[in-house]
């Protein structure tokens, strides 16, 4: 009896061991999910504030590059500002350089970098690069424009009594009684007028726009109503040269566009015989 008595309070004893053995291991693996967690929180906010970095430069670069004007451009250069995050404070840098190859390139290399403290005091910074073109978005809308009113079809008339003159100006041009309508487009496009009862029309005009190498001579050609009538061709600016031309029922202009990459010019072929006879090209753009 003495022997199973003894034997209970052993067995009491190992089953207490085991419980305290058995809280030991669960209270290690609480705390190690609680270190866990502390890790996943930390990298989920130090994956944010990155986010956000990357999100403030990219916002520079569309700031730089959604300039109106050509002289805005030209005034980009360097800088820098703070942006307070919710959990750090992000200090953004940019510097804005001229490109340097190839020969004659109109663009500029834009840098910016964001740099902020992470939340173990470690520096971090995250960096973008990206390319702003020399393009006037005025002189760039204005050729989207003449594009698009050059290539859909337009009808237009204008009606005058006996004896009287039309305007240049129009788009088609009538000497009698009545109303007579025109279509143009982009292959074919005519400017008409009248001086002393003739009427005068440039059509077939080619090429008439568009992109071409720069440096290097092309003709435009085009049909003028009266043969024999002088016309001459003139660049819109000192983008282009015009180095020849003839006066016939069909006639030619050589010209040779500037030794730049990016320039424009259009071309205004004008009749001297008659008034506001003259046809003005879409834009001319050089390239490489």
């Amino acid at each position: 009896m003495e022997n199973r008595n003894k034997n209970f309070l052993s067995n009491k004893g190992i089953a207490l061991i085991e419980a305290m053995v058995g809280l030991l291991l669960l209270a290690v693996a609480l705390l190690g999910l609680a270190r866990l967690q502390g890790v996943l929180l930390r990298d989920a906010g130090d994956s944010r504030i990155k986010t956000h970095a990357l999100n403030t430069a990219q916002e520079k670069i569309e700031q730089l590059r959604s300039f109106s004007r050509k002289n805005q451009y030209a005034a980009l250069g360097d800088g820098n500002d703070t942006i307070t995050a919710a959990n750090a404070t992000l200090r953004r840098t940019w510097a804005v350089n001229n490109c340097t190859t190839p020969t004659g390139c109109t663009y500029k290399i834009v840098n910016v970098q964001t740099s902020w403290t992470d939340s173990q005091g470690k520096f971090q910074t995250v960096q973008l690069t990206s390319y702003i073109g020399e393009t006037d978005p005025v002189r760039g809308g204005v050729a989207l424009a003449s594009s698009t009113s050059g290539s859909s079809s337009t009808t237009s008339s204008s009606t005058t009594s006996s004896g009287t003159t039309s305007s240049g100006t129009t788009s088609s041009g009538t000497t009698s009684s009545g109303t007579t309508s025109s279509s143009t487009t982009s292959s074919s496009t005519t400017s008409s007028g009248s001086s002393g009862g003739a009427t005068c029309s440039i059509t077939n005009v080619s090429p008439n726009g568009g992109i071409i190498k720069k440096g290097v001579d092309f003709t435009i050609t085009y049909t003028i109503s009266a043969p024999g009538a002088i016309t001459t061709a003139t660049p819109s600016n000192d983008n282009a040269n015009k180095k020849n031309g003839t006066s016939a029922a069909n006639s030619s202009v050589l010209i040779t566009p500037a030794n730049g990459n990016g320039k424009t010019f259009e071309i205004t072929i004008s009749n001297n015989g008659g008034t506001g006879c003259s046809f003005k090209t879409n834009t001319f753009t050089t390239t490489n």
